[in-house]
């Protein structure tokens, strides 16, 4: 989870050394070009969907609203 919130959150073009270090330690190398490929390729179709206001054909129910105290 932490690699994915930096990729998708805080990504200024290099990943921090604390960081790095953990996923080193809990990833092989090729699971982690894996892991970041995946990232790319679906931070790269939200962007797409964003710049052209793509709204998803199927979009979830929101849930019932709960009275107070429920």
């Amino acid at each position: 989870m932490k690699l994915a919130d930096w990729h998708a959150f805080r990504s200024q073009g290099r990943i921090d050394e604390e960081t790095l270090a953990f996923v080193r330690k809990q990833f092989t190398v090729p699971e982690i070009i894996e892991i970041g490929c995946y990232f790319a390729m679906v931070t790269g179709f939200q962007k797409f969907n964003s710049v052209f206001q793509i709204e998803y054909g199927c979009p979830l129910p929101h849930p019932p609203e709960t009275a107070a105290g429920s």
